[in-house]
């Protein structure tokens, strides 16, 4: 097979280009000691270039680079910019870019890279000089009174200016200020209606008035943030969010629990405590033989997630049984909001008796009224709460027969629901409730066999 290097000779042209001299080696830029075979090739346009074989032949490259020059002239602008010299070339070989050099309107001249003149990426040389041009110059309500007062963390040059609507002062960035994203210091901001989530100092929430507010910047993300004085006494910190969604009304005292109240084993001693975050808690004893003093969160405690110093779950070890799962089922049936079944039991108002509130007290019931581990936990009155005198322990069957969904008929004298009768004639209970909703009485959709109705033939007149 014929090499690359053998197939290009010197005379050869590919595009603009016209090979001068082949068999040259070249240095690979940035890995000492190692050579590439190249040619020697020169543009039309004058200029030479060392390029491989395998890179003219392939076709791409066709030129020194001179037709994907940027059609910078000298005289072009760019804001304050004027082009005063062209075609200046810089980087590695094979990778060079063009640059020019321009001339502020201030008398200073500064290289850029052409692309960036092209597009208008920069429009003044930002040097202390032409700095100082801007100085008394207005941007709608702001004056700039000290045009270089430093730079921020991203480098970006700052410069302060005076309201002229309220006569106070700023210092901004002058990027902010030349692409007119701000023309006042603030002030005009709390004359226009106000956003959702803007809070200023004065307003109530609650039991809580707002003091001062900052804004402080956590990574990339900024948070803002609001003193606030409770009518306690006491100042703390709450976010913009937590106030206009009323999710902090007070430093926690306001809801607390009162001293003596039982909650489980737990009886409360002191009501005025608060954790570090700002939540209320509260200590209290527990009536297990330790008597332990313990220190708990008071939403804990009304919500029943707290009802021990950890004696219960230490006692019973009955974690892992059947009917532990069964009475923590029971709990999470009434108490859980947001799950498929809340409307079967939260939204009809069902309800846990203060007793089986112990897994204790549920297991003694539990275990002296025929609990089997082939049974489960069924209400008498579908529509009642657990307590003990409306509960039982039965099959799955006679649980789904007991269920507040199923539909009951009336037939001579008896009333079953369709699954019984279902059994009784022999006729599922399926086919039943279709000829039922095709119009059938009672009579016949109990009675008439199976395979002698030649078809459905609906009996709605």
């Amino acid at each position: 097979m014929e090499s690359c290097k053998d197939a290009v000779s010197v005379g050869d042209r590919f595009g603009m280009l016209t090979v001068s001299e082949v068999g040259l080696r070249e240095e690979v830029h940035g890995n000492p000691g190692h050579y590439l075979s190249v040619c020697r090739c020169k543009c039309d346009c004058g200029e030479e270039k060392l390029l491989p074989p395998s890179t003219l032949l392939s076709g791409r490259v066709t030129s020194c680079g001179c037709k994907l020059s940027s059609p910078l002239k000298v005289g072009d602008k760019s804001g304050e910019l004027t082009v005063i010299k062209v075609g200046i070339k810089k980087g590695p070989p094979g990778n060079q870019q063009q640059y020019c050099v321009c001339r502020c309107s201030c008398g200073a001249e500064k290289e850029f890279l052409s692309t960036y003149i092209v597009q208008k990426r920069v429009k003044s040389c930002a040097g202390p000089a032409h700095a100082y041009r801007i100085m008394g110059k207005r941007y709608g309500h702001l004056e700039v009174v000290d045009p270089n007062v430093g730079t921020n963390e991203r480098g970006k040059r700052l410069v302060k200016c005076k309201c002229h609507n309220c006569g106070g002062e700023i210092v901004l960035s002058a990027v902010s200020l030349a692409q007119k994203r701000r023309t006042d210091c603030g002030c005009l901001k709390k004359l226009m209606p106000r956003k959702k989530y803007d809070v200023f100092p004065g307003d109530v929430f609650g039991n809580l008035v707002v003091v001062s507010t900052t804004t402080e910047r956590h990574g990339t993300s900024l948070a803002r943030l609001a003193k606030c004085r409770c009518s306690c006494g006491k100042e703390f910190e709450s976010t913009f969010f937590d106030l206009v969604n009323g999710l902090r009304k007070s430093c926690g005292c306001a809801g607390r629990v009162s001293n003596g109240d039982v909650f489980g084993r737990l009886t409360v001693i002191d009501n005025s405590l608060t954790s570090p975050s700002g939540m209320a808690m509260a200590k209290c004893v527990c009536s297990c033989e330790n008597h332990t003093v313990v220190d708990v969160l008071q939403s804990s405690l009304k919500k029943g997630n707290t009802k021990s110093c950890g004696c219960l779950r230490k006692k019973h070890g009955d974690s892992h049984t059947r009917l532990y799962r069964i009475w923590k089922g029971m709990l999470d049936r009434v108490r859980h909001t947001n799950r498929d079944y809340s409307k079967w039991y939260v939204e009809k108002g069902i309800k846990v008796c203060a007793e089986w509130e112990d897994w204790l007290a549920f297991k003694s019931w539990a275990l002296s009224n025929g609990y089997d581990e082939s049974l489960t936990l069924d209400r008498i009155d579908s529509n009642g709460d657990y307590f003990p005198g409306n509960c039982r322990w039965s099959t799955r069957k006679e649980q789904s027969n007991n269920k507040s969904d199923n539909v009951w008929l009336e037939y001579n004298g008896e009333t079953m629901n369709l699954a019984q009768w279902g059994e009784r004639t022999g006729i599922h209970a399926d086919r039943i409730g279709r000829r039922l909703k095709s119009g059938w009485s009672v009579d016949e959709a109990l009675t008439t066999p199976v395979g002698k109705t030649r078809g459905w033939r609906s009996r709605k007149k």
